[in-house]
């Protein structure tokens, strides 16, 4: 797994203000269509519409309209069927290789081989964030804000039981060990589980694991460190009851927005509910990491900006300009503190005065963005969804005694391989 890099103290130039980036001298006259994958009243769809309009103001003579909101992978996959793509658009991060097989968005890395900004830019992206977003050593999509999954206490139900709250670098013995002690069921319960995909490469990730190996070619989930993990979920519910049986997921936090659950693995996404819910006294911090391999680690989720390739080199360039403009400490920190739900991609924001201003204001946004150099998630692969799926059934299926861990595990690691094996040879 690779090394989280650290943030420094200084900024690039070209990452803290647009006018040291691409001059808008240098642009000619462009017209840029953009769409959202979000609808044009959820948050994040309305806070990247504040975005192009300061690239509208600063990159004249360059205009982008933003012109679809809503747009699923089925809209965009059809006019790029009829050769009426829009020039620029957003999507999940994962979804970068399923769009770049249809040969329609441009390799960025490519398209700006030589340009010093991008130089500038791509060095301080957290690695992991760049990689998820590559696809056979294509940079498929730009990325823009992420989002990640760290874990939240519920600190009077600690104070109650005359615990501690965790500090960094606690194991899954000490997060046992505090669930124990704070489980009261039915009224208390010490953790709340969600049995699923994301909760499993939660918990691998702090054990080193990954859903394929360094090369991406090989999948691990039948290793015996994934089994471990497995294992070590269902042994929470069913052997300790700490957590409430069977927990599949359906809607997060609400044991613990209703103050019956001590600890959640949950992230900035779901701050406001908790909040309405409530709930005013919690922490919040980094995971609990394997005794052995003590890997720091948050899932994450996220959003990249794909430009269109353009015949019309003049629009490419302007493209081109929009998602660096996007990827800009500047852009990035007016996004996440504008949002609350999003995180940064890279480690120059985090010294962004905007940001350190956010965190001094509220504490466990600051904890989530504390994790942002910590941050994995699955690979952009054409059939991600599909694998994804496989594990969630696998865990269902051994929470519900249908069958091991260790006969689940293997099974998903057949169906994935093969998955996999069809979308490397695609």
């Amino acid at each position: 797994m690779a090394t989280p890099a650290v943030a420094g103290t200084a900024l690039l130039a070209a990452c803290g203000t647009s006018q040291s980036g691409t001059p808008a001298a240098s642009l000619q006259p462009a017209k840029l269509t953009w769409w959202s994958n979000l609808a044009d009243t959820h948050p994040e769809s309305q806070t990247r519409v504040k975005i192009i309009e300061d690239f509208n103001a600063q990159m004249k003579p360059v205009e982008v309209t933003p012109e679809k909101f809503g747009a699923s992978l089925t809209n965009i996959k059809a006019v790029i069927a009829a050769d009426t793509a829009p020039d620029t658009y957003f999507i999940a991060w994962r979804e970068g290789a399923e769009m770049f097989l249809t040969g329609s968005p441009a390799d960025l890395d490519a398209e700006m081989k030589g340009d010093k900004e991008w130089g500038e830019l791509r060095k301080e992206i957290f690695p992991l964030m760049l990689e998820t977003s590559m696809w056979k050593g294509k940079l498929t999509a730009m990325p823009v804000y992420t989002n990640n999954t760290i874990t939240m206490w519920n600190n009077d139900l600690l104070q109650r039981a005359g615990l501690k709250a965790p500090q960094t670098g606690w194991t899954w013995g000490d997060f046992l060990d505090l669930a124990k002690k704070g489980n009261r069921p039915p009224d208390i319960y010490g953790f709340e589980l969600w049995a699923d995909s994301s909760s499993f490469l939660n918990w691998y990730g702090t054990y080193g694991g990954r859903m394929t190996d360094q090369t991406g070619k090989k999948v691990t989930l039948g290793s015996p460190e994934a089994k471990e993990t497995l294992q070590f979920m269902l042994d929470l519910g069913k052997r300790h009851g700490v957590s409430p049986m069977p927990r599949i997921s359906t809607s997060r936090s609400q044991l613990f927005i209703q103050g019956k659950s001590m600890f959640e693995d949950t992230g900035p996404f779901r701050l406001a509910d908790i909040r309405k819910g409530g709930l005013t006294n919690f922490g919040a911090g980094s995971r609990a990491q394997h005794p052995k391999k003590k890997v720091r680690y948050a899932a994450n989720g996220g959003h990249n900006l794909v430009v269109t390739k353009m015949k019309d080199t003049n629009k490419l360039k302007a493209g081109l300009s929009l998602a660096k403009f996007f990827n800009r400490a500047t852009s990035q920190a007016k996004m996440c503190t504008l949002l609350g739900t999003a995180i940064p991609v890279s480690k120059a924001v985090l010294q962004q005065k905007d940001m350190l201003e956010y965190g001094k204001n509220d504490p466990q946004r600051k904890a989530c963005v504390d994790e942002a150099p910590y941050g994995d998630r699955a690979p952009t692969l054409p059939s991600i969804v599909k694998m994804l799926a496989v594990i969630d059934t696998a865990i269902a299926d051994v929470f519900a005694d249908k069958t091991s861990v260790s006969t689940a595990l293997d099974q998903a690691q057949r169906e994935i391989q093969q998955l996999l094996d069809t979308d490397l040879g695609s």
